[in-house]
């Protein structure tokens, strides 16, 4: 499904080296392809771009099915959650980051705004890392990869104001420090 024009009857997408290299009708694409080029019939089905997620907590994946539904509104949950975010071991709290990537990878997403705090992620595992398939915090060493998925992370500022954005930023996290996907964000006031 093209973005700027009309879906493709009979389309076709020739792919390599993990890149969109042309798109067109399948009769042009055959007739132009390499020879022995694999040839993969989907059927009946739409081919489209990726999905973008702008705003996930991918440190709070750990928490899936934790606090019951529905909550009385915002400020029950946020006080569920607290009362049960620290206990948490920081392995869990990796491995649910991991399921979570994967979710957003077999829902057709392949980029993601994920906000942070920084009171669960640290950084002390490439976590706010940005690099091609960047390594997964959740391997200890932290080289297991989620191919196809980028991060955006914001570091969520909770209660400062212009005198003190520097005390808001957590102890550890330097967003200075070369660390291209790390951009700050100011929560919203409830």
């Amino acid at each position: 499904v093209p973005v700027s024009s009309a879906p493709l009857r009979e389309g076709a997408v020739l792919v390599g080296a993990g890149r969109v290299l042309a798109l067109g009708s399948l009769s042009d694409l055959k007739r132009d392809c390499p020879a022995g080029t694999r040839v993969v019939d989907h059927g009946r089905a739409a081919i489209m771009p990726a999905l973008v997620n702008a705003h996930t907590h991918l440190e709070l994946s750990v928490f899936k099915g934790a606090i019951d539904f529905p909550a009385a509104g915002f400020p029950d949950w946020i006080g569920k959650l607290y009362s049960i975010r620290d206990g948490v071991e920081k392995d869990a709290v990796e491995e649910g980051f991991r399921n979570g990537e994967r979710e957003l990878l077999n829902s057709g997403t392949a980029l993601c705004g994920d906000i942070t705090n920084g009171g669960m992620a640290g950084d002390d595992r490439g976590m706010f890392r940005r690099d091609k398939n960047p390594p997964s915090p959740l391997k200890k060493g932290g080289r297991e990869r989620n191919p196809g998925l980028e991060r955006q992370v914001f570091l969520e500022l909770l209660g400062f104001n212009l005198n003190s954005l520097t005390a808001a930023i957590p102890a550890g996290i330097d967003p200075a420090a070369g660390s291209a996907s790390l951009a700050l964000a100011p929560h919203s006031v409830y």
